[in-house]
């Protein structure tokens, strides 16, 4: 009978690794969560390709994966005002670090039923979860959901949010960059 030598054992440790690699890989592109259902079975699209969207009533897109929508909050935060509470934009009108109108805060306060003051478009926290419930409510593709932030309920259709929409995929794919790199170098030991 033959020995196994370390290098078999490390073999099988490797082809192991692999064959979980490809299990969890696959099971990734058929996840509705992370696939669009344009985007063909087989093909991992990346978060900007995907048709990804929050359930709602006038949406009949999957639900964006909750770290997709989590980075369009963000990406929307840093076009909107690089982070800050205080800015104040639209001669006034748009207020905080998601430079959030006070029909905005209305329609909020309408659709879920909680009593947001025009004042809290000062705090990110309550911003971001106006945010959060306007978008979730009115649903969409992440380009759909970038141009409702921007123009409203019906903003995916305006022609005047595309340019709007090209901001906010820009700081996606920066962010997005940034993590690649990021895993790039950790992984290799920045080399």
């Amino acid at each position: 009978m033959r020995k196994f030598k370390i290098s078999d054992y490390n073999a099988i440790l490797v082809a192991i690794v692999i064959l979980l690699f490809i299990a969890i890989v696959s099971k990734t592109m058929h996840d509705p969560l992370l696939t669009s259902p344009q985007a063909p079975q087989g093909d991992s699209p990346s978060p900007l390709q995907q048709g990804s969207g929050v359930n709602s009533s006038e949406s009949k897109s999957s639900p964006a994966a909750p770290h997709i929508f989590d980075d369009l909050l963000d990406a929307i935060e840093q076009v909107e005002s690089g982070g800050d509470a205080n800015a104040i934009g639209d001669n006034g009108n748009a207020i905080g670090s998601f430079q959030i109108w006070e029909i905005y805060v209305s329609d909020v306060n309408r659709i879920s039923g909680k009593q947001y003051k025009f004042s809290d478009r000062y705090s990110r926290e309550k911003s971001k979860e106006m945010v959060r419930t306007y978008l979730s409510h009115y649903g969409g593709t992440i380009e759909e959901m970038a141009r409702k932030h921007n123009g409203g309920p019906q903003g995916h259709k305006k022609a005047s949010t595309l340019k709007y929409w090209e901001k906010v995929k820009a700081e996606l794919r920066r962010v997005e960059n940034e993590q690649t790199s990021f895993f790039d170098n950790n992984w290799h030991g920045g080399k």
